[in-house]
C-alpha cells in the first residue's frame, strides 16, 4: 500500500477531528454543568472545584480553537494558496504558526487533571502522584522543545523531521506512560477502598458498592480508550508515518 500523502493525511485528520468534536460536544453538555450546579441552584463561588472548571474550560477551548485552526489550514492548502504543489507547500511549512499550536498542549493539559484527580482521591498525597508528576514534567519539557524546534527551523518538513523526532516521540511515550501509571493508581485506590469498606456493608448498602464500582469502571474505560488512542499515535510518531495525523486528530477529540 502507498504511503498516505500529506495532503490526504490532513484531509482524514480533519474529518476524523469534525466527528469526535461533535461527540466532545454532547460530553461537555454532560461534564460542565454538575461542576457549576448542585441539585436545583448553581454552586456558590466557595463550593466551586475551581481547578476542574479551569481545566474543563481550557480544555474546551483549546479543542474547539484546534478543530477551528484544522479547518482554517484546509482553506489555506486548497483556496487560498496558488501554484504548483500549494497544498503540500502549506501542510509542509512547519514553521507556520497554525501548525506549532496543536494537540500537544490539549495532551498536556489533560494529562494534568488526570495527575489532579488521582492527588485528591490519595487525599491530597503528593508523594502518592510524584512518579506521575515527574512524568508529566518529562512530558511538558519534550512539547516545549517540539515547538521551539518546529518554530525556528523555517525549512518545508514535517512534524516528525528529523530534528523534531526524538522530543515529538518521547512526548508520547511518556504521555502514554503518565495515563497508564496514573489511572492504575486511581483504580488501585478506589478498589482498595471498596474492599476494606465491604467489610462492614450490610445489604441495606449493595447500591454504595455498585457506586464504586461503578466510577472504577468508568475511569479504567476512558483511561483504556485514551491511552489506547495515545499509544497508536505514538507507533505512527515513532515509525515516521503521516497516518499521525489523523490518529492524533482522533486523539484530540477524545
Amino acid at each position: 500500500m502507498a504511503p498516505l500523502s500529506i495532503t490526504a493525511a490532513h484531509l482524514w485528520g480533519l474529518f476524523i477531528q469534525s466527528l469526535c468534536f461533535g461527540v466532545y460536544l454532547v460530553t461537555v453538555g454532560f461534564t460542565i454543568p454538575p461542576l457549576l450546579r448542585t441539585g436545583n441552584r448553581f454552586r456558590r463561588f466557595g463550593e466551586l472545584n475551581l481547578v476542574m472548571l479551569i481545566g474543563a474550560l481550557a480544555l474546551c477551548i483549546f479543542i474547539t480553537f484546534d478543530m477551528v485552526l484544522s479547518f482554517y489550514h484546509s482553506l489555506l492548502a486548497f483556496v487560498s494558496a496558488t501554484g504548483p504543489d500549494a497544498a503540500t507547500r502549506v501542510y509542509t511549512d512547519i514553521s507556520s504558526w497554525i501548525n506549532l499550536v496543536n494537540v500537544l498542549f490539549e495532551t498536556v493539559v489533560g494529562d494534568l487533571m488526570l495527575i489532579y484527580r488521582c492527588w485528591v482521591v490519595y487525599n491530597r498525597s503528593w508523594l502518592s502522584v510524584s512518579p506521575s508528576i515527574i512524568l508529566w514534567l518529562g512530558c511538558l519539557a519534550c512539547g516545549i522543545r517540539v515547538i521551539f524546534l518546529a518554530g525556528t527551523l523555517h525549512v518545508p518538513a514535517l512534524v516528525n523531521s528529523e530534528k523534531t523526532y526524538p522530543y515529538h516521540s518521547a512526548f508520547w511515550g511518556i504521555s502514554v506512560a503518565v495515563n497508564i501509571v496514573t489511572t492504575s493508581l486511581l483504580v488501585w485506590r478506589l478498589w482498595t477502598i471498596d474492599r476494606e469498606a465491604s467489610q462492614y456493608r450490610t445489604s441495606q448498602s449493595v447500591r454504595h458498592e455498585s457506586l464504586l464500582r461503578h466510577v472504577m469502571r468508568i475511569i479504567l474505560e476512558s483511561g483504556m480508550i485514551y491511552t489506547a488512542s495515545a499509544i497508536a499515535t505514538f507507533i505512527t510518531v515513532v515509525a515516521k508515518s503521516t497516518a499521525s495525523y489523523p490518529i492524533t486528530a482522533l486523539v484530540s477529540g477524545i
